[in-house]
Formats: structure tokens, sequence, C-alpha cells
């Protein structure tokens, strides 16, 4: 028996086998890490709007609703008791639902982040099947198991965030239009509609399928060209009845949208613009305040992500922190370089290499083409966007790409066959040997170990390490840590003694919390040097958000006793 026939006979078993891999790995893995940066303010966000009605709140100005639903899916059954529902700020909601309910924070957390699980699995199917239906099944199950061993996949589908499910839904969408033009079955049309409108209510960036599809409808028959602009309205039209439906078909202003402290920021900024301009003052009062628009909520979250990514945030790439809007354009390609296996470069190299020998029809691989070249220009373009979740959807798309090889018939068949083999055994192998630590992870020419040195925020330190620091106390029997920690969780939630050393002035629980960048940017840290225990975050080390950049330079001649997870460096410094 070949190959082929092989793989073909034992085809569910295989695939089975490999969806039973990413459920294990990702499971397993998030169990015991903590509450991730951005989670405090996104678990249970759904749950408390099923017990208040309210989206009044920053988590549902930040991103669309629907994560927001998924990562309650699993609570609803449980009998939460705490005083949340009476908060109105999304991350004293959370941290009330994760800590001060009568269910241990492990649990709660875990289930929060199961349905992103479950949607990955869901995304695995569709990067089989579209793998399958373009080069057959081999293809897919290579595809697959490209797919189930990624550490970027794995790390973004076990946080209970908006980023992964926006990915999801996106391809999926994506692979329903390609199905509409190979078939021209309007049934596609529709599932495009139903996914697209889901992506985007998961996260706004969802919306970029759009110009996506125009591209990818370009034609020199403009004949045909005008049908798809045509088809691509009614999948807008379907996806923004989706988006409506997410927030309950709710028509309202866009000030009656936001939070009190928003519409606050809002009128500051706008009576400072146009304070020479009374006309357009009084025209955007008239549209903010009193125009009724269907679900304002979601508009008022496109108003608020404009005005982020317009304002510019700072960055970090290759050891240099950036100020606002320096963000080199090569920053993705690092990114991505840094952040995918060595296996997996090579096998996309490889496919570059031979696209000609084994592509199917140009039209159906572009549509596995554009989209990351595309997202790829938007978020290098975007001064507010640095992390590899923004550009995400290019490995469920290049895996897809990368499948072909299987098809390729050229040379020794024997030894090609071989070395993808050896080049997916070293893919899995990465995955495996970084367990459980995915979002820390490098490839072999950087190393996680050396990881932020590279890049900082979810690339290599989430927040997500307090518990392992905890047991690392633990077993120490150390009482008390100095501690700088990159986080939104008050240490403490975790049991963990500390004394406060300097740390990101936006997070809630730091003593010298400042929520606007005006209000802290004449604060100067004081990070004299200490003795005794340290801890420190590798953001927070490498003073990426402190106004005294060089505020822990002291601390990186040394070596660190311990390492927690990559991202919380542990030292013993004696008294001198």
């Amino acid at each position: 028996m070949n190959t082929a026939q092989f793989f073909s006979r034992n085809q569910k078993w295989i695939f089975l086998a490999l969806i039973l891999a990413l459920v294990l790995t990702s499971s397993i893995s998030m169990y015991n890490k903590s509450v991730a940066w951005d989670e405090r303010c996104y678990i249970g966000h759904g749950l408390y709007l099923l017990k208040t009605g309210n989206f009044r709140t920053d988590g549902f100005i930040y991103h669309g609703a629907l994560s927001y639903y998924l990562n309650s899916l699993f609570l609803i059954p449980l009998n939460i008791q705490t005083d949340a529902w009476v908060k109105k700020n999304c991350w004293d909601i959370g941290n009330d639902i994760v800590f001060h309910s009568n269910y241990n924070h492990k649990t709660i957390v875990f289930l929060s982040r199961l349905p992103f699980v479950l949607i990955s699995v869901l995304l695995g199917f569709y990067v089989f099947r579209w793998a399958k239906d373009m080069y057959g099944a081999l293809a897919g199950l290579f595809s697959l198991a490209l797919y189930s061993f990624s550490p970027s996949i794995i790390a973004n589908s076990t946080m209970a965030m908006t980023d992964f499910t926006a990915v999801a839904f996106m391809f999926i969408a994506l692979y329903y239009f390609w199905k509409h033009v190979k078939h021209k079955k309007y049934r596609y049309i529709a599932a495009a509609g139903i996914f697209a409108g889901l992506s985007s209510l998961s996260k706004l960036s969802g919306i970029y399928i759009f110009p996506i599809l125009l591209l990818l409808s370009i034609s020199k028959d403009i004949k045909l060209f005008f049908k798809r602009i045509i088809k691509i309205v009614v999948i807008g039209v379907i996806a923004f009845f989706v988006i409506f439906s997410g927030y309950g078909f709710h028509i309202g202003t866009i000030a009656s949208a936001y939070p009190d402290h928003y519409n606050i920021r809002v009128h500051e900024v706008i009576n400072e613009k146009f304070k020479n301009n009374e006309a357009m003052r009084s025209i955007f009062y008239l549209l903010y305040e009193k125009t009724q628009l269907p679900a304002p909520t979601y508009l008022a979250m496109i108003g608020d992500v404009a005005f982020s990514s317009a304002e510019g945030r700072n960055g970090y790439l290759l050891g240099e922190v950036s100020k606002a809007g320096d963000k080199p354009l090569y920053h993705f390609i690092v990114v991505f370089f840094a952040k995918s296996t060595l296996g997996f470069l090579v096998l996309l190299v490889m496919s570059l290499v031979y696209f000609r020998k084994c592509r199917k029809e140009l039209i159906d691989e572009m549509f596995l083409i554009v989209p990351p070249i595309f997202m790829f220009i938007v978020f290098s373009l975007n001064q507010f966007s640095f992390d590899l979740r923004h550009i995400l959807i290019t490995y469920p798309l290049m895996f897809v790409f990368t499948g072909k090889l299987v098809t390729l018939k050229r040379g020794n068949k024997k030894f090609l066959n071989s070395m993808l083999l050896l080049l997916l055994a070293m893919h899995i192998a990465s995955s495996l040997l970084i367990f459980p630590n995915y979002s820390s992870y490098f490839n072999e020419v950087i190393g996680p170990e050396n990881g932020y040195k590279v890049l900082l925020g979810p690339d290599s330190d989430t927040g997500s390490e307090l518990i392992n620091l905890k047991k690392f106390m633990d077993e120490k029997k150390i009482v008390s840590m100095q501690f700088s920690y990159h986080g939104s969780v008050d240490p403490k939630e975790y049991g963990i003694n500390y004394t406060y050393l300097p740390s990101t002035h936006f997070q809630f629980w730091v003593p010298e919390y400042k929520s606007y960048k005006k209000e802290y940017s004449d604060v100067t840290e004081d990070c004299s040097k200490k003795s005794g225990w340290i801890a420190i975050s590798a953001t927070n080390l490498k003073g990426r958000f402190l106004n005294n950049r060089n505020c822990f330079k002291w601390l990186e001649s040394r070596q660190p006793t311990a390492r927690i997870g990559y991202s919380i460096f542990v030292y013993n410094i004696p008294n001198k």
C-alpha cells in the first residue's frame, strides 16, 4: 500500500487524532495560566449583559459583542454569586466574576476559554476541508497537521479574547465565497454573509473581509466584476443583519452607547478640535447626540478604534521601544518570521518555489494569497497594532496554501515525501517542546528565552504566569516578593504577597493608576536598586510602557535565578 492509499483509507482516524491533539494540548496548556492582560475585561461580559442588558461598558466599546457571548457560554449554568452586576467598568466586572464569585478562579477562567478551543476545532475542520477541496484528502490532512500543532494558533485559541473568533469566521466566510466563485450556488453567498457578520461582530477587523472580497472579484470581464460586486453587497447586507441582531436590534444615538466617562472625553476632543468652528461642532453634536442609528454600540466602537488607531501607541521591536507613530513598516515581517516554526517556514518557501508546478487555477491561489498580503499592509500602516494576533489570518490560509506540496510530482518522489514528513515533524516537535508556554514561542533561530529581546506584549508576555509564580514561591518558601508586574490582575488575587515596584500606570490595580496618557505623562518612576527577592515582567524590564525607559536597566546585566514561563524574571540579590 502506497502512502496516498494509506492516508486515504485512514483519513477519518488521522483527522480525529489531529483534532484530539489540538484539543488536549490547548486544554492542558491553558488550565494553569492565570488571567491574561485583556481577559480581565472580557471574561463574563456576556453573562453581565444577560443579567443587566447594559451595553454601556468599556468592553463593548473595545470590541464586538460575539466573543463576550461565547466566553460566557459555559458560565450560564453556574450559580455565580457576585456583586459584579452592579458594576459599570468591564475591568471590575471581570475581576469580580473570576475572583469574587463562589467558584474557584481556575474553573471560571477555564470555562471562559473553553469555547475558543471549540472554535479552533471548527476552524481546523475548515482548514482541512478547503485544502481537501483544492488539492485532495492528503493535502487536507497535511494542512490540518500544520494547523493543529501551530504554536501561534494554540496560543491565540486558548484565551478568552476577541481575535481568534474574528479570524476563524473570516476564514470560513472566505471559504464560502470561494465555493460560490467555483460553483455559482447562492447558498454559499448566504453562508459567506453569515460568517462575515460573525467575524465583524467579534472584532472590528472582521470588516476587512469586504475590501478583500472586492480585490478577489477583480476581473477583465467587466460584466462578471459587477455581478460579483452585487453579491458582495448582498453579503454585506446579511452581515449587517447579523451584527444588528447581535446588539438586540437596538436603535439609539452614539452618545447613548458610550459610557459616561467616554462621553466626557469625546466632548473634550471635539470642543478642542472645533473650538474655532461653531458650525462643524454643531453638525457633530447633531450626529452624535440627536441622530438615531441602528446598533449604536457597534458604531461607537468604530469611533473608538479609529481614534485609538490615529493616536497610536509606543511599540517594541528588536530591543528598542519606539514612540507612537514610529513603527517600522517591516514590523510584522519580523513578527511573522520570529513566531513561525522553521519547519513551516521552509515548507512555505517550497510552496512558493514550486508554485507553478503544483498550483491549481490562479483564482484559487489568490484566495489564499491576497488576504494575508492585504492584512500585512493594513496593519503595518496601523500605528496601534503590533501583535501577531492582528495578522493571525495568515496562518490558516498559508497552511492550506502549503498543503499543495503533497501533490508535487517532481524528481525523486520518495525523497520529496521524506523531506515533507521531516519538515512536518520539525514543526510538530517545535510545538511540543514549547508546551505549555505557547504564547512565548519563538523559533529556534531566536528561542523563547530570548523572545523578549525581539517582541513584547501578547507575543512574549501575556501576564498569565501568576499561578506558576505562586507555585515557585511556595516551593522555595518565599514569603514575599518585590514585584513589578505587567498584567491586569492584582497579584494578591492569586495569593501572592508582594511589595509593589513601579509598573504600567494604566493597570487598574496599581497604586498610581492613571486612566489617560496625559495624566501620567509627567510621572517618572523611581527604580532605585533593591536587594532580596525581586520578580519583574519582561515588558517592565524593557520599560515599554514606563516613562522611565531605563527604570530597571540595572537588572538586565544580572542572570535571573529563575524564569517563570519565559515572561517573569526572578532575581535573588544579596544585601551588600
